[in-house]
């Protein structure tokens, strides 16, 4: 990258020089050594020049505009006085630094230095705050890993207990009644392993009453099927505030009866099943309805390794 030097950049190297080598001759005249020791002329000048050069340091760090102003165009923004007065106030401040050079220079270095011990350390505490930060999420993280893992052992856990419970049809029917008494499924007639279907008319719709289901897979997990139920009302139907559906399910579920307001003229029950089954629901009036979730006109939603289970 070229510098470019131009007119007001020469007017500042010159104004530093020159102000640097009246101060320094000054300097030699009013400030003589302590001690009566002899002081040198050459000595003075070099001093003065030295520190007439950092005078743009001196602007820099005390975040003053002169030096600035000296490089902006005269215009709308700074009239030519307006410069001018800029000029003759950097040219004064070039001969005070010279003609005070020696302590000039010691408090220009402090100063700069002490500014960069500044950002050093607050350098520093920012590194230490992010490294805290870090740590922090670290843990965080460690604690929710710790979490999701002592979730995960439990749902396994209570996987195996809803596993042990909802057993498919094709099981349900080697069952040995020893076992059925020991889980509690009572034996129905004519539908044992599903004791709901043929209990409540068979039908899904009835008298604007509708009973619907989807099945989803659940994410990562190859036993469980999330099924939501729904039974919507008819527009025309008056719904008290205390409306409930009355959903019963398969007799391995704990409890196998749920009583669901309604909200917004359809009532809603979301539960997890390991296989197909059949759902009843008494709808206000006493009206019956029946779907089974095995039936892939009823549900067509439904995956086929639930239907088969």
């Amino acid at each position: 990258m070229t510098i470019p030097f131009t007119p007001d950049l020469w007017t500042v190297l010159l104004v530093m020089l020159t102000g640097g080598i009246i101060g320094g001759i000054v300097n030699f005249f009013y400030a003589p050594l302590p001690d009566g020791q002899p002081n040198s002329l050459g000595r003075c000048i070099i001093l003065g020049i030295g520190a007439s050069a950092l005078v743009p340091v001196f602007l820099f760090v005390t975040q003053s505009k002169i030096l600035d102003k000296l490089f902006y165009p005269a215009g709308p923004e700074l009239s030519a006085a307006d410069k001018a007065i800029n000029l003759l106030v950097f040219i004064s401040l070039c001969l005070l630094a010279a003609i005070s050079s020696s302590r000039f220079i010691a408090s220009v270095s402090d100063r700069v230095i002490a500014q960069l011990k500044e950002e050093v350390k607050e350098a520093k505490e920012e590194i230490d705050q992010t490294r805290k930060d870090v740590q922090a999420t670290r843990q965080t993280a460690a604690e929710a890993k710790q979490k999701i893992q002592e979730n995960t052992a439990t749902l396994r856990g209570l996987k195996e207990v809803q596993k042990a419970r909802t057993l498919a049809p094709s099981r349900r029917s080697a069952v040995s009644a020893s076992t059925r008494e020991v889980l509690n499924q009572p034996t129905f007639a004519s539908h044992p392993d599903d004791p709901q279907k043929g209990r409540w008319g068979g039908l899904a719709v009835r008298e604007g009453y509708q009973l619907s289901a989807t099945v989803e897979a659940v994410d990562n997990d190859n036993d469980f099927f999330r099924v939501q139920l729904q039974v919507t009302a008819p527009d025309s139907a008056q719904l008290p505030a205390d409306a409930v559906v009355v959903f019963h399910l398969h007799d391995s579920f704990t409890p196998d009866e749920y009583r669901t307001l309604f909200q917004q003229r359809v009532a809603t029950l979301d539960l997890y099943a390991w296989g197909a089954f059949t759902v009843g629901a008494e709808a206000p009036g006493g009206i019956h309805l029946e779907l089974d979730l095995a039936d892939p006109n009823q549900v067509p939603t439904a995956p086929q390794s639930f239907r088969n289970r």
